[in-house]
């Protein structure tokens, strides 16, 4: 399914007079079900960029708007030392992984993935590419959608993005992969992203159109190309019963990945005043770790004004 246009499916049969759920019925609650991940290339920057909202949605409605979208995997292969056993280290890199749909099926198929591709050995060859790492995660899903899918019949979906970078590739490199239920039959693909492209935003779930047809006006009307504002004016316009929550980030380049926490200005509050969200969390119910505290490097929608934000900051007696 092409990005930037959303789901694509063929119009569905008419209404059956005797009120029975038509294909058409099924899809719109399913759609209503899936909410949204979008993922672009930012060239000045040199890094792929992913976009999420927090909402959780059930059959009855919204569930949570404190719903990870992000996480991370760890790649490690591991070689023969000199006594036989595999505890040399070729390969230790993290990806970065996202989802939009069923969560049972996305949790479950990430959980087994981070396990497996954590213990990698290497007998003879190369450590694997980005398109391997993804094949797998193909089967993994298929699996596990085969499994799960059941307790939802037709009305199950689920999308993944696996990006990053990897020696073997040398260049940084995204897959998207797709189990849903067509004509009856269970569908897996795995299909690369050319994220490499300027000014191209590829979104997946039932939020995918509208956001995408969303920010295509924009960039019509202003020349600007701003997929983080839009998805966060989506969510705070509250228009859409399957977009929610807050805003969170996943970035990857040839250096690693990161999950960094979100800055939202509200000068509706005062000058120095934002709400900090951490994977849809508000970052102070998180707590602390120790003297740690949780989240890293932290993004927002508006860089000037988050400068702004900070200069006010430092410049106001504690």
């Amino acid at each position: 399914m092409a990005a930037l246009i959303g789901l694509d499916f063929k119009p569905a049969p008419p209404h059956r007079a005797d009120g029975c759920i038509t294909f058409l019925e099924t899809f719109q609650r399913r759609e209503n079900e899936m909410t949204l991940v979008a993922v672009w290339y930012r060239p000045e920057h040199d890094d792929v960029y992913a976009i999420a909202d927090s909402r959780l949605t059930g059959v009855s409605g919204p569930l949570t708007d404190q719903a990870p979208k992000f996480t991370t995997a760890r790649i490690q292969c591991f070689v023969q030392n000199s006594k036989n056993q595999f505890e040399t280290k070729v390969l230790d890199r993290e990806i970065a992984i996202g989802y939009a749909g069923s969560s049972s099926v996305a949790f479950a198929t990430i959980a087994t993935f981070q396990a497996y591709v954590s213990t990698l050995v290497l007998k003879q060859g190369s450590t694997p590419t980005l398109s391997q790492i993804g094949d797998l995660a193909k089967r993994i899903l298929d699996k596990n959608f085969r499994e799960f899918g059941k307790l939802w019949a037709n009305d199950a979906r689920c999308d993944l993005l696996v990006f990053g970078f990897l020696p073997a590739d040398n260049e940084l490199k995204c897959f998207h992969l797709s189990s849903n239920v067509i004509a009856n039959s269970i569908v897996t693909h795995c299909d690369e992203l050319p994220v490499v492209t300027e000014r191209t935003c590829h979104a997946f779930g039932s939020c995918a159109a509208y956001y995408t047809e969303r920010l295509k006006a924009d960039m019509a009307a202003t020349g600007n190309f701003h997929p983080f504002n839009m998805l966060n004016a989506i969510i705070k316009e509250g228009v859409r019963t399957d977009i929610g929550g807050f805003i969170q980030v996943a970035l990857a380049s040839k250096n690693g990945v990161k999950l960094p926490h979100v800055l939202s200005p509200r000068f509706d509050l005062g000058d120095d005043k934002a709400d900090v969200t951490f994977l849809g969390r508000d970052a102070l119910e998180i707590g602390k770790v120790g003297d740690c505290e949780v989240g890293k490097d932290a993004v927002g929608p508006d860089l000037l004004a988050i400068a702004k934000m900070r200069d006010v900051a430092r410049r106001t007696p504690s």
